[in-house]
């Protein structure tokens, strides 16, 4: 599994738990302020996720208030990007006079050089997909500023979407990976967070060539997940590989030509939509055409 740390609230006293969870995001994002109706036991859990640059970090917690301050960013700036996924639960985020309000799905952005205040609701407890990216990682476009960006992501359509989707796999379970797999998960999720950053400048000339293929490649296997009961998705590459004159092209130059660029990926999608791995069905094509 990948290296993980887990945190519970629970694993000091109640008087504690506030002042302790306060220690836990200044440990994994910046130092901030908290408050929560709820300190006099309060109530969190999280897991922390090594993914070599870049940190990941899973968590629950009860109605809160954090605040991260002037005088806060004076004396320690990580200088972080702090982006988060919102899996459940709700809240406000306030920042240079502005609001943007959060809910499930909705992915946002904090900046640690940045004052910001988040206050979550107080119905139900939220639940949390952060990812800590060092901004000297992911420079922006010159003339540019993290001001520049908006707070509340997109996280339904594009790149957003592909984010979210990539961070929800890592974070559903690391036993699915090992420790080495760490820091090539986080270059993944570096060069999506580019990109992001990127297309909402509308300057994604400014991406590194690798990185574009990276990203295209996701965003590839992304369609091929939502459409792979589209009988249209495989018919081409189907026709392709009972075709005679094709018969010297390898399946996997096929698989590429039709949207699959891992052949592995194409092998699983066409033996769900035929029943049988491209190789058998091309044999049985060639040796009884019809």
């Amino acid at each position: 599994m990948l290296n993980e740390m887990v945190f519970r609230s629970d694993d000091v006293p109640a008087g504690e738990r506030l002042e302790y969870w306060a220690e836990r995001v200044g440990a994994t994002h910046a130092p901030v302020h908290l408050a929560s109706e709820r300190a006099h036991d309060f109530r969190a859990h999280q897991r922390v996720l090594d993914l070599g640059a870049v940190l990941v970090w899973p968590a629950t917690f009860q109605q809160l208030v954090i605040r991260r301050t002037p005088k806060l960013i004076r004396q320690s700036d990580p200088e972080r990007f702090h982006l988060a996924l919102v899996a459940r639960g709700s809240g406000v985020g306030t920042w240079d006079d502005c609001e943007a309000v959060y809910r499930a799905s909705d992915l946002h952005l904090n900046d640690s050089s940045m004052p910001w205040q988040i206050r979550s609701g107080s119905d139900t407890p939220v639940t949390a997909l952060g990812l800590e990216v060092p901004k000297t990682l992911v420079p922006l476009p010159r003339g540019m500023t993290s001001r520049m960006l908006p707070r509340r992501l997109p996280a339904e359509e594009g790149i957003g979407a592909l984010l979210a989707q990539f961070l929800t796999q890592v974070c559903r379970d690391s036993t699915a990976y090992q420790p080495s797999d760490g820091p090539r998960l986080g270059r993944v999720l570096l060069d999506l967070v580019t990109a992001l950053f990127a297309h909402l400048f509308e300057t994604g000339n400014v991406l590194p060539a690798d990185t574009h293929r990276r990203v295209l490649v996701l965003r590839l296997k992304r369609f091929i997940m939502d459409h792979l009961h589209d009988p249209d998705l495989t018919e081409a590459a189907r026709r392709d590989l009972a075709d005679p004159v094709l018969h010297t092209t390898p399946v996997h130059a096929i698989a590429a030509r039709w949207g699959f660029p891992q052949a592995a990926d194409f092998t699983r999608a066409f033996r769900r939509a035929y029943g049988t791995p491209p190789r058998d069905f091309r044999r049985r094509a060639l040796e009884f055409p019809r």
